[in-house]
C-alpha cells in the first residue's frame, strides 16, 4: 500500500505539535543535557527534505484550483516571512547574527512544513485534516485538564491551601503540560473551543451532561491555576461567543443577564483577589511592571536601532542582555520573557514581521467568521471553533508567551483547518 506524501506530512505536523509541548519537549531535552536537543536536530535535518518537497510540488504545478484570495491569505504571508528570515542574515546587527542563525531552524522548519501541507491539499487530504487535527487539539486539552486533580492531590496540601497560597512565594505550582501556570491556562483556552466542538457534535442527554461538566470544571481548573485573565476574560468571552454563534445581536442579549451575575461575582471574589495577589504589586507579575521594565524599553530600543527587520530569531535574548531586561547583570542576568507575542515579534522581526503576523491572524479571523455562516452544520461549527480558538490565541499573545513552540504549532494547525475548509466549501459535492 502506497503511503501518500500528505499523510506523512500530516503525521509530522501532529508529531511537531505534540513534541513541542513544554512538558514533553523537556523530556526529550533531558536525553542529551548540555547538547543539541533531539527535536532541534530533527528539525534541522528536515529542512532540506521539506525544501525539496516544496520545490518539486511548485515545479509540478499540481495544486488545488483555488482563487487568488486563497493563496494571498493562506500562503503569501508565510513566504514573505521565510524571505525575511533569509534577508535578516545580512540586515541584522552583526552581534545578533549568530543568535539569529541558531534560532532560525525552528521557524524555517514549521513554515516549510505548513507550506508543504498547503500545496499538497486536495479534497481527500482536506477531509483528513478537519477530521484529525481538531481531535488532537481536544485530546491535548483533556489530557492537561485531568492533571489538575492529580497535581493538587500529589502536592500534599488541601484545596483551600492551594487557593490561599496564590501570589505568595513558594506557592503550589498548579499547571500541567505547558511551561508555567500562565502559559498553561492561556494555551488551554486556545484549545478549549475544540472540546466544545466535539461535545456539540453529540446529541441528547450525553451532550447536555458533558457540556455542563466541562463549563463547570474549566473555571474551577482556572481558579486552581491562578491565571486571572483566562478566568475573568477569556473563558467567559469564548464561551459566550461560541454559544451565540458569533452573532453580536445574540451576544448583546446576554449582557443584561450577565451584569448582576458579574457584580455578585466581583463582590464575592474581590477580597480574595486583592489579598491573594498583593505580593505581585512590585514584581514581574503585574501588567504595569512588564510595560515599564520590558515592553517599553524593548520597543523603544528596536524602533531606534532596527525598526524594519528587528534583531532576528533570538532578538529578545539579544536586546535583553543589552538593556538588562531582568534581574542581575552580565552572565548572571536572569532574562525575563517578553510575556507579549506582539512585542516579541516586533523585536525579532521588526515592523515587517509584525505586519506579517497581523495579516495572517486577520486572514484566519476573516475566513473563520465567513465560514461560520455556511449552511452545513458541522462546517459552521468548526469554523466558529477556529474563530474562538484564534481569538483566545490572540488574547494569549497580549499577556503571555504565545510565541512558544506549541503556540506557533497551534496557530498553524488552525490555519490548516481553515485552508482545508475553504477547499471543501469550493467542492461541496466531495466533502465527507
Amino acid at each position: 500500500m502506497k503511503i501518500k506524501q500528505i499523510s506523512l506530512l500530516l503525521v509530522v505536523y501532529l508529531a511537531e505539535f505534540i513534541l513541542v509541548i513544554p512538558q514533553i519537549s523537556a523530556s526529550f531535552a533531558s536525553i542529551r543535557p548540555g547538547g543539541f536537543s533531539l527535536l532541534g536536530v530533527l528539525r534541522l535535518a528536515g529542512i532540506p527534505l521539506l525544501s525539496f518537497l516544496l520545490f518539486e510540488k511548485l515545479k509540478s504545478r499540481r495544486v488545488a484550483k483555488m482563487g487568488n484570495r486563497y493563496w494571498i491569505e493562506m500562503v503569501v504571508p508565510i513566504f514573505v516571512f521565510l524571505l525575511l528570515l533569509i534577508a535578516q542574515t545580512v540586515l541584522v546587527p552583526r552581534a545578533a547574527l549568530s543568535g539569529h542563525l541558531s534560532g532560525s531552524a525552528d521557524y524555517v522548519f514549521i513554515n516549510l512544513l505548513y507550506l508543504c501541507i498547503i500545496f499538497n491539499l486536495n479534497v481527500t487530504s482536506a477531509n483528513k485534516i478537519i477530521q484529525f487535527i481538531p481531535v488532537i487539539f481536544a485530546i491535548t486539552f483533556l489530557v492537561n485538564a485531568v492533571q489538575y486533580p492529580l497535581l493538587i492531590a500529589s502536592s500534599g496540601v488541601s484545596v483551600g491551601d492551594v487557593i490561599s497560597s496564590y501570589g505568595q512565594a513558594g506557592k503550589v505550582k498548579t499547571f500541567g503540560l505547558f511551561a508555567a501556570a500562565n502559559e498553561d491556562a492561556n494555551a488551554m483556552m486556545a484549545l478549549f473551543p475544540f472540546v466544545l466542538f466535539q461535545i456539540e457534535k453529540m446529541s441528547g442527554l450525553k451532550r447536555k451532561v458533558l457540556r455542563a461538566i466541562l463549563i463547570l470544571y474549566v473555571p474551577l481548573m482556572l481558579l486552581f491555576n491562578g491565571t486571572r485573565t483566562a478566568l475573568i476574560i477569556t473563558f467567559p468571552l469564548i464561551t459566550l461567543l461560541y454559544y451565540t454563534n458569533l452573532s453580536l445581536k445574540r451576544f448583546a442579549k446576554f449582557i443584561p443577564l450577565l451584569i448582576p451575575f458579574l457584580g455578585l461575582a466581583l463582590i464575592a471574589v474581590s477580597g480574595f483577589v486583592s489579598s491573594a495577589f498583593a505580593g505581585e504589586s512590585a514584581s514581574e507579575g503585574t501588567l504595569g511592571w512588564r510595560m515599564d521594565n520590558l515592553w517599553i524599553p524593548a520597543v523603544s530600543y528596536t524602533s531606534e536601532t532596527s525598526p524594519l527587520v528587528g534583531f532576528g530569531s533570538l532578538g529578545w535574548d539579544y536586546i535583553a542582555r543589552i538593556l538588562e531586561l531582568g534581574f542581575g547583570s552580565g552572565r548572571d542576568l536572569d532574562i525575563k520573557p517578553a510575556h507579549n507575542l506582539y512585542v516579541w515579534f516586533y523585536v525579532g522581526w521588526g515592523a515587517i514581521g509584525i505586519a506579517i503576523l497581523l495579516t495572517f491572524l486577520f486572514s484566519i479571523f476573516r475566513s473563520s467568521f465567513k465560514l461560520s455562516h455556511v449552511r452545513h452544520r458541522n462546517f459552521s461549527m468548526l469554523a466558529k471553533t477556529c474563530f474562538c480558538s484564534v481569538l483566545a490565541y490572540s488574547l494569549w499573545g497580549v499577556i503571555s508567551n504565545a510565541f512558544m513552540g506549541s503556540g506557533f504549532s497551534l496557530l498553524y494547525g488552525i490555519a490548516l483547518i481553515m485552508a482545508s475548509m475553504r477547499i471543501l466549501v469550493a467542492n461541496p459535492s466531495r466533502r465527507e
